[in-house]
């Protein structure tokens, strides 16, 4: 579930994902944590220049109530606070007749790979990129946008690859 927040001081806008936790139990994973763990390891957030441009950034995280409105129950929910996307991949390349040019396809395949690269890097594996999961933000500095890898609750950690002999045991995300 996503959902937006505006900080009333500053008028920076967040993006709240709150994720389910009952899929630990089916895939043995527990995508909050990897998320977490992995988007605090990408993206150094002690100040906003060492934000990764193709990386999603985590701002915040936590575990907070949620009163379902169905039954008035107040339980507990995992969230993270993430900055806001323009639009994702997906919705933008199923417009029907709207190619992409040249140019524009070379400039979004190389950012997406920047971001895999910077992943890789630091010995994370996605494990689940598609359009769905490639989101647009706006660049400050001009016209254009950015491409920000999102949805790192399936990535392989580098404990994990290690642990693993660089194999890893199940498969995860979209087939």
């Amino acid at each position: 579930y996503w959902g937006y927040s505006i900080n009333d001081t500053t008028k920076q806008s967040y993006a709240i994902k709150t994720l389910n936790t009952n899929t630990k139990a089916k895939t043995k994973i527990d995508p909050y944590e990897n998320e977490k763990n992995a988007l605090k390891d990408l993206n150094n957030n002690t100040n906003a220049n060492s934000v990764n441009p193709n990386i999603i950034t985590l701002y915040n995280f936590g575990i907070g109530p949620l009163i379902k409105t169905t039954t008035k129950e107040t339980t507990s929910t995992k969230y993270l606070v993430l900055e806001v996307a323009l639009v994702n991949f997906y919705h933008l390349i199923s417009i029907p007749g709207r190619p992409f040019s040249e140019k524009m396809s070379r400039y979004i395949f190389k950012q997406i790979l920047t971001g895999v690269d910077i992943c890789h890097k630091k010995e994370y594996f996605h494990r689940d990129i598609k359009p769905a999961n490639i989101m647009l933000t706006h660049n400050g500095d001009s016209k254009c946008f950015n491409i920000k890898l999102t949805d790192f609750g399936y990535v392989a950690s580098p404990e994990e690859v290690h642990m693993n002999n660089s194999k890893l045991k199940f498969t995860v995300g979209t087939l």
